[in-house]
């Protein structure tokens, strides 16, 4: 199962700064100012396990 540690606002513009709380930790993602280094680890997003 993979499950998102994010949540950001629904209401969020594609073009503006986006807010995400990973697990109580804010992550901003600023599409005019965009490094793909600045994003967090996979693992820092999402949450892997195994499922029956």
């Amino acid at each position: 199962m993979i499950e998102p540690r994010c949540a950001f606002d629904a209401d969020a513009k594609p073009d503006e700064a986006v807010e995400l709380d990973c697990d109580g930790q804010t992550v901003t993602i600023d599409p005019q100012d965009f490094e793909p280094d600045d994003l967090p680890d996979g693992s820092d997003l999402f949450s892997v396990y195994l499922a029956e």
